[in-house]
């Protein structure tokens, strides 16, 4: 486990979630995507508990989450999010790829989609 030392508080439907600023960072990123794809998803967040034990708390977010990220003066905690961030990063990557992509003859090769049409 990597020893992080910055901890921060997410705050979601009046809970509060103690984990690393990192995670933190990425879920706020995430929840951002989703809001743009109109999508939603569930992921399990590192968390550190009241007791004192690192688990997970199954979180439901999309387009209409009102997440807050606050500065915690929580003692740091070994938390290992790195598989955490990297499979985050990853839906990311996924939705922001879903883009159509026209290949074959070379007269289509320069097309985008998002570019006004001259036959019109």
């Amino acid at each position: 486990m990597i020893r992080l030392t910055d901890m921060k508080v997410i705050s979601y439907a009046e809970e509060h979630i103690v984990t690393t600023d990192e995670i933190a960072d990425e879920v706020l990123k995430y929840a951002r995507d989703l809001g743009r794809t109109k999508t939603a998803d569930t992921i399990d967040i590192p968390a550190l508990y009241q007791d004192g034990h690192v688990g997970q708390v199954h979180l439901l977010i999309g387009p209409s989450s009102q997440i807050t990220v606050l500065e915690s003066d929580q003692d740091s905690a070994d938390i290992d999010g790195q598989q955490f961030i990297a499979e985050l990063q990853r839906r990311s990557a996924a939705m922001r790829s879903q883009r159509a992509a026209v290949v074959g003859d070379e007269q289509y090769e320069a097309y985008d989609p998002d570019e006004p049409s001259d036959a019109a």
